[in-house]
């Protein structure tokens, strides 16, 4: 017998706790399974055309930007 369970939001600690509960248990067999909705996918194709066409941008300048845009999530 099998028994599944889908956790769609691992943001909160409770179940982060269970995972980790789990995974301590020697009957039990953790498979990870990783799926994207269509317009995550839509998404990912457009940013591969898109970076094939203009180019990509270095991480530098990526962090530089989103450090400006979002300063209270980079404690320093």
């Amino acid at each position: 017998m099998s028994l599944s369970f889908r956790i769609n939001d691992f943001s909160n600690p409770e179940v982060n706790a269970f995972i980790e509960y789990i995974k301590s248990l020697s009957f039990v067999t953790i498979e990870e399974e990783f799926t994207m909705s269509n317009d995550q996918i839509i998404a990912l194709k457009e940013a591969e055309i898109s970076l094939k066409k203009d180019g990509g941008v270095s991480h530098d300048e990526v962090m530089s930007s989103m450090r400006n845009k979002y300063p209270w999530a980079f404690s320093e």
